[in-house]
């Protein structure tokens, strides 16, 4: 499984992803850096590259302060998509 990130805002959050694919049912989350206050982040969905077919939605978690990166963010966890291919995580 492989992710690329899309965004629906005029400046996209920084996605960090720690791999570029990962195994079926292998834990799979993606960290947003989320540092400005007002920030509306509350929705992310994952699409199947091959049909456009959107296959997951989900909810951020809560924003925290990631120490390692001095930064505000929020997880995304798509552990629930098992099925091989490419993906496209889309931030709303």
């Amino acid at each position: 499984m492989a992710f690329e990130q899309h965004t629906n805002e005029s400046q996209p959050p920084a996605t960090r992803l720690n791999q570029l694919g990962y195994y079926p049912k292998a834990t799979k989350q993606a960290v947003i850096a989320d540092n400005h206050p007002a920030s509306s982040l509350q929705n992310f969905t994952s699409e199947r590259r091959s049909d456009q077919k959107i296959v997951l939605n989900g909810t951020f978690s809560a924003r925290k302060n990631w120490e390692l990166a001095n930064e505000q963010v929020r997880i995304a966890d798509f552990c629930n998509l098992e099925e091989p291919g490419m993906y496209i995580l889309s931030v709303s």
